[in-house]
């Protein structure tokens, strides 16, 4: 889904610019991930992956990296997150 997909651009506005907590915010935002976990989740089955390298992945706005983060945090799938100044 892109950054700009109504439903994502929904839940940003409702998770940034309120001082009142959305009670159903995380929820939606799982609901949404998960078709990229699974995703992940069959890709990683297919090709035996025991472990991430991943350089800025992680920090990249977008919704990959929510869906891999929820996948590290799911499965305990060691990762190394080396700087671009430690790859050859």
């Amino acid at each position: 889904m892109h950054f700009r997909h109504p439903q994502a651009m929904a839940l940003a506005q409702r998770a940034c610019g309120r001082s009142e907590s959305d009670p159903t915010l995380l929820d939606d935002i799982a609901h949404l991930a998960e078709p990229l976990r699974a995703g992940l989740r069959e890709f990683m089955r297919a090709f035996g992956i025991e472990s991430l390298i991943v350089e800025n992945g992680l920090a990249i706005p977008m919704h990959l990296s929510l869906g891999l983060a929820e996948l590290i945090a799911e499965t305990g799938l060691p990762v190394s997150l080396p700087l671009k100044e430690d790859i050859p």
